[in-house]
């Protein structure tokens, strides 16, 4: 019984240290691209981290592993990253503008809108580590199987929200854990909905030739 609690309490403290390092190097390589030009391959490579992890690879070096994604990854990262960055801030313009018509309609609108953007978003960055795409496949893929799997896609908005309820109680998990945590659970939740879409493609693909 000692032996099974200590065993658990040292792997709780291994995937601590796992995901605090994880966040740590992803908001260095952040501001080391100066933020606008970091955020996006720091992100691939966290995801590529991400990854391995629920595929059971937790014993990987950390660091050489993101590095090398940061690096591969910085180009076709960096024009990901400036388009999300631009929807970002034109949805910012548009809901400062709604804000002061004060009309319900428009809100209604813009909340769907961003909805659809935000799913989108939030499959960008594991389809990226799991397929090879050329680089506008990768958002219309993120599109598609983000409302061909609702239940998935609602299992992640849950999940970063309730990351970040539990991250906004006190400024250690905030700065710590945060996004490597939320980055974890996407990875995840998006890994189920993939398995069930290569499974039914593979089904359809030999039910034809038969």
């Amino acid at each position: 019984m000692v032996h099974i609690l200590t065993n658990g309490v040292y792997r709780f403290c291994e995937w601590v240290m796992r995901l605090a390092y994880l966040n740590i190097l992803w908001g260095f390589f952040t501001a080391l691209g100066f933020g606008l030009f970091g955020w996006m391959p720091a992100s691939i490579a966290m995801f590529s981290i991400t990854k391995k992890w629920v595929n059971r690879e937790t014993d990987i070096a950390i660091f050489p592993v993101f590095w090398n994604s940061y690096k591969e990854n910085w180009r076709k990262g960096n024009i990901l990253g400036m388009i999300c960055t631009m929807i970002f801030l034109l949805f910012y313009i548009d809901f400062r503008i709604i804000s002061d018509l004060g009309q319900t309609f428009p809100i209604i609108l813009f909340l769907g809108l961003f909805l659809y953007f935000m799913t989108t978003f939030f499959y960008l960055l594991p389809i990226f580590t799991y397929y090879e795409l050329r680089l506008f496949e990768y958002l219309k893929y993120a599109f598609f199987i983000g409302f061909l799997r609702p239940l998935h896609t609602l299992g992640i908005f849950l999940a970063v929200f309730c990351v970040t309820l539990i991250a906004s109680l006190h400024i250690t998990l905030l700065l710590f854990f945060s996004v490597s945590s939320s980055a974890f659970v996407i990875t995840w939740i998006a890994g189920k909905a993939f398995v069930s879409i290569d499974s039914r493609l593979q089904r359809l693909n030999q039910d034809r030739t038969i």
